[in-house]
């Protein structure tokens, strides 16, 4: 008879999750991983490579996407392209636009990158990460997320 140990080791192998569950563990993994990098890269305020107003020239410049640069519908006229430059999303080839509020003047960081599968599976998401607040969504085949500073608490 096998001792207790064995009968553990037996029990716990033969354990498993639902397919479901462990694409919902791994979803959620990523998502930490895609919302962390927009924050510390938002936070860095890098320099544009490329300084232009409109996005026909910002994409123009950062020809190297495997996607055109475009302004997403879902963020209307608010806001005013200063410029940008490559960087990356989990490792893939991205666009890091840095714009203007036109209202605020804030400085919001858009990043866009091609819809991966991983990408795909990340919902429509708002929330603040390390005071940077940010919104995730895709368009297309465009993976998009939108980085600002925290609003500060009225008083």
């Amino acid at each position: 008879m096998p001792d207790i140990d064995e009968l553990i080791k037996r029990h716990y192998a033969a354990q498993s999750l639902p397919p479901h569950r462990v694409e919902a563990i791994l979803s959620h993994a990523e998502l930490r991983r895609v919302l962390a990098e927009i924050a510390m890269n938002h936070r860095k305020q890098l320099d544009v490579e490329v300084a232009a107003e409109n996005f026909s020239a910002i994409a123009g410049a950062l020809g190297r996407l495997d996607f055109t640069v475009r302004p997403p519908p879902a963020l209307g006229e608010a806001f005013v392209p200063v410029g940008g430059r490559y960087c990356s999303i989990q490792g893939a080839l991205a666009a890091q636009l840095k714009l203007r509020h036109r209202e605020t003047g804030a400085t919001h960081t858009l990043y866009a990158a091609a819809l991966t599968p991983a990408l795909a599976n990340l919902a429509e998401k708002e929330t603040v990460v390390d005071g940077v607040s940010i919104r995730l969504w895709n368009d297309g085949e465009v993976f998009f997320g939108l980085a600002g500073q925290e609003a500060a608490p009225a008083g």
